[in-house]
């Protein structure tokens, strides 16, 4: 996402900088070690990690340590193929479906107005049909993809957390 960043020893010139250790991460891996560290992960051994951020990933530990695979996007779920559905033929991966942006502006073209995490929390309180349409949706997509995420990592917890408004 960041080309001109490829190259540049980031966490090297914060620790020379801060005088502390420094790593780098993707956000759903970093999201499921401060599960591991701070929340109910911390009693857990192997878990996946859910994140909703402005589109759809996952972290996972295995055996009390964040997995990040041969070139460090373990858990990326989002990036699975849809289930056949209504709207998934339109869809090349289920992120798409999370994506926040895709989402506004799928709500738009119902003419519902939707510009922040928040806006979604007061459509979901008010059971806004188009917005109730997409959750039905999105819930199917992502169940098949954790059923799936079950059968091959059997771990002994699924969280879901990001930065989408709770409710």
């Amino acid at each position: 996402a960041f080309p001109d960043w490829h190259d540049v020893p980031l966490a090297e010139r914060l620790h020379e900088r801060l005088g502390l250790p420094v790593f780098i991460e993707n956000n759903a891996t970093a999201a499921a070690v401060g599960e591991h560290w701070y929340g109910e992960g911390r009693h857990l051994s192997t878990f996946f990690y859910v994140y909703l951020g402005s589109g759809l990933g996952g972290g996972l530990v295995v055996q009390g340590s964040p997995f990040e695979g041969h070139t460090g996007n373990s858990g990326e779920i989002g990036y699975l193929t849809p289930r056949v559905g209504k709207r998934a033929q339109n869809t090349t991966h289920v992120g798409e479906l999370f994506n926040l942006r895709h989402l506004y502006a799928r709500l738009g073209a119902s003419g519902v107005e939707a510009a922040t995490p928040e806006d979604l929390l007061t459509l979901h309180k008010a059971s806004n049909p188009a917005f109730e349409e997409w959750y039905e949706e999105a819930a199917e997509q992502l169940a098949s993809l954790l059923l799936t995420v079950c059968a091959i990592l059997d771990p002994e917890a699924i969280f879901v957390g990001g930065r989408w408004p709770d409710g």
